[in-house]
């Protein structure tokens, strides 16, 4: 059974999917952050974390019988090897999910890497690396003081409360593929492009 309460997020990077298909472009974050406000900490967790419930684990599926040849599963690889291959290998999946944004059905959308420690499975404590895409923005009212009166301004933004497309890999069996947990809200054509065209599951 999976469980987050004593997780911590010990690293993120950010990088601007666009559709392919549409002449949109991929932009790359130059480095990774750590949210310093323990509030803004705790709702990263709550939005990356909170819709994994069912314990039903895939893996990833070896390409021509090796599992090097998967993208995401070497890079993933690469980090709990070294945790300083973090940013070097999101560059790697964001081209690769890039790669694959080639259908007029797929959404552009902010892709996040997030490396978490002490995610708690049935073995025990083990980190684990999220690999979260955001496609739908919310517009949200913001009341603002203005020369003594209130008023309201509307603003685009991510709720927190809908997580479009995820991916939890647990540093737990590797030499089998990696226990791996998956979230896709959307139909059935972008279920295929991100369980089996991206992750390769």
């Amino acid at each position: 059974m999976m469980n987050f309460e004593s997780c911590e997020i010990n690293n993120i990077v950010i990088h601007d999917i666009g559709n392919k298909y549409e002449d949109g472009k991929l932009r790359l974050s130059e480095s990774c952050f750590l949210p310093d406000d323990m509030d803004v900490h705790n709702l990263l967790k709550s939005y990356f974390l909170a819709p994994f419930k069912k314990d039903a684990y895939y893996q990833f599926a070896p390409i021509e019988d090796n599992l090097y040849h998967n993208l995401v599963y070497n890079a993933v690889n690469s980090i709990i090897e070294d945790n300083t291959n973090f940013y070097e290998a999101s560059l790697n999946i964001a081209q690769h999910l890039f790669d694959q944004s080639n259908h007029p059905n797929i959404k552009a959308g902010e892709l996040y890497m997030v490396h978490f420690k002490n995610c708690v499975l049935e073995e025990g404590p083990c980190d684990a690396i999220g690999i979260f895409k955001s496609e739908t923005k919310d517009t949200f009212l913001k009341i603002i003081m203005n020369d003594n009166s209130y008023q309201l301004e509307s603003e685009s933004g991510i709720n927190i409360k809908k997580l479009d497309k995820a991916c939890l890999v647990f540093n737990v069996e590797s030499e089998n593929g990696y226990r791996v947990s998956i979230l896709d809200k959307t139909n059935s054509t972008e279920a295929v492009y991100w369980t089996t065209d991206f992750l390769g599951l």
